[in-house]
C-alpha cells in the first residue's frame, strides 16, 4: 500500500450516508446524538474538498445527486467492515460518535449498574455526556415512548410489549433477613417477628410478577413498610428490623448482609419469581448504538452474583 488511509474522508463519507438514510440532516443529527451544525459542517467538508455539490437541500430535506450516489456505493464494502469491527472490539468505530445520551434507569440499577457504564463510555466515547433519570419501570417506559428519553433499563412490566427493546439478563424475587445470627436463625419465621416489607400495592406500580410471587408463598400479612423502590426495603432488612421481598441481584450486592429465607427451609424453584431486564430505546435511536449500550450493559449485570 503506497498511500496512508485517510479515516477522516470515511467518517465523512459515513456521516453522508446517514444524511442520505435519514432524509434531513437533522434526522440524521438525531440519530447519531450530535448536534444539527456539527452533522452541517461535516458534509459542507466534504463537498468544499470536492468541490462539488452532494446533496440538493429543499427546505430541510436531502436528496443525493448522481456523484454522491457514486461515492457511498464505492465506501460500502469499508463501511462493512468497520462494522464488523465495532462488534468484535465493542466500540462504535463506524458512529459519529455519540455528544449525548439521555438514560433512564430505576434506583437500584442505578446504584449496581450506572458508575461501571460510566466508566465503561467514558472509556469508549471519552466526550459524551450523559444524562441520568430515576423513575419505576412503567414511568420510565412511558418517558421513552414520548421521546424524553432515548433508553433506559428496566424490569418486565406489563407494557413492555409495546417499545423497542433488548434483554439484559434475567433476575428472580425472593424474601430476606438480616444475616445477624440472632436473626438469620428465625429463618421464614422472622416474617411473624419481625412483620414484612414489601413494594407498594399494584396501585402504585407494583411488578406483575412481584404480585405472583406474594400470592404463591401466601404473604398476604399486611407489609409494615412499603416503599415504591428497592432501596428503602433493602436497607431496612439490612439493619435487622424486617424481613424483605427484594430481587436476588439487590439483596446479594454486599455479601454476608442478608440472607434468603424460604417456607420450611425448602429451596424454592428457580422460576418462582423470575423476571426479566430490559434495555429500551426510542424508534429513532440507531440500532448499532443500541447493540453497543446493551453490550455495556449485560458485562456489567452478569458480574452481579445471582444473575442469568
Amino acid at each position: 500500500m503506497d498511500q496512508e488511509i485517510d479515516f477522516q474522508h470515511l467518517r465523512r463519507l459515513w456521516t453522508l450516508s446517514r444524511v442520505v438514510e435519514s432524509g434531513s440532516i437533522r434526522a440524521a443529527a438525531q440519530k447519531s446524538k450530535v448536534s444539527v451544525s456539527a452533522v452541517s459542517q461535516t458534509i459542507s467538508q466534504l463537498e468544499n474538498e470536492l468541490g462539488q455539490q452532494l446533496l440538493i437541500r429543499n427546505n430541510g430535506r436531502v436528496v443525493p445527486n448522481s456523484l454522491c450516489l457514486e461515492l457511498l456505493s464505492s465506501c460500502s464494502d469499508s463501511f462493512a467492515a468497520l462494522k464488523k469491527i465495532g462488534q468484535i472490539t465493542n466500540t462504535p468505530m463506524c458512529l459519529p460518535k455519540m455528544s449525548w445520551l439521555s438514560f433512564g434507569t430505576t434506583e437500584s440499577f442505578a446504584v449496581d449498574l450506572v458508575p461501571g457504564l460510566i466508566q465503561n463510555l467514558r472509556s469508549a466515547l471519552p466526550k459524551m455526556r450523559l444524562t441520568v433519570s430515576l423513575g419505576t419501570s412503567s414511568d420510565l417506559i412511558q418517558k421513552v415512548k414520548s421521546g424524553k428519553l432515548c433508553m433506559a433499563l428496566v424490569a418486565d412490566c406489563d407494557d413492555i410489549e409495546s417499545v423497542n427493546k433488548i434483554l439484559i439478563g434475567r433476575d428472580r424475587i425472593g424474601v430476606f433477613i438480616s444475616a445477624r445470627p440472632e436473626i438469620s436463625r428465625q429463618g421464614w419465621n422472622a416474617i411473624d417477628s419481625l412483620g414484612l416489607a414489601t413494594l407498594a400495592s399494584e396501585g402504585s406500580g407494583r411488578p406483575l410478577y412481584y404480585s405472583k410471587f406474594m400470592r404463591k408463598l401466601e404473604l398476604s400479612t399486611r407489609p409494615i413498610l412499603t416503599s415504591d423502590g428497592y432501596e428503602p426495603l433493602r436497607s431496612a432488612a439490612a439493619g435487622g428490623v424486617v424481613a424483605a421481598v427484594l430481587p436476588y441481584r439487590i439483596a446479594m450486592r454486599t455479601p454476608g448482609e442478608l440472607v434468603e429465607v424460604s417456607p420450611g427451609g425448602t429451596d424454592l424453584s428457580p422460576d418462582l419469581g423470575e423476571y426479566k431486564v430490559f434495555l429500551i430505546t426510542e424508534p429513532a435511536c440507531d440500532p448499532a448504538e443500541d447493540e453497543f449500550l446493551a453490550r455495556q450493559l449485560k458485562s456489567l449485570f452478569h458480574q452481579v452474583p445471582g444473575a442469568v
